[in-house]
């Protein structure tokens, strides 16, 4: 019996439910932050030059950045050394 697809499975759902879970929260506590500095750049004298939202994008860069990892590793389409599971001590 093989147990490699197994620990695919194991990596896999530790990895997308740490994801979906930190990645929307850490962008849900950034939104105010950016919603501030856009607020107060006129009093500093400087102008906002990206919008107050960008702050909270980053992380859901991230995480549309995991799921195509793990999408393009479940296609075939990465080396196996690239994959997620590849990071299992397993």
């Amino acid at each position: 019996m093989d147990f490699q697809p197994r620990a695919n499975a194991l990596c896999l759902q530790s990895l997308v439910g740490r994801t979906f879970v930190v990645l929307p929260m850490l962008a849900a506590f950034l939104l105010p932050l950016g919603l501030g500095l856009a607020d107060s750049a006129g009093t500093f004298g400087w102008e906002a030059s990206v919008p107050p939202y960008a702050l909270s994008c980053v992380p859901l860069g991230g995480l549309v950045g995991v799921v195509l990892w793990v999408v393009a590793s479940q296609l075939g389409v990465l080396p196996a050394k690239a994959t997620p599971w590849a990071l299992t001590p397993v």
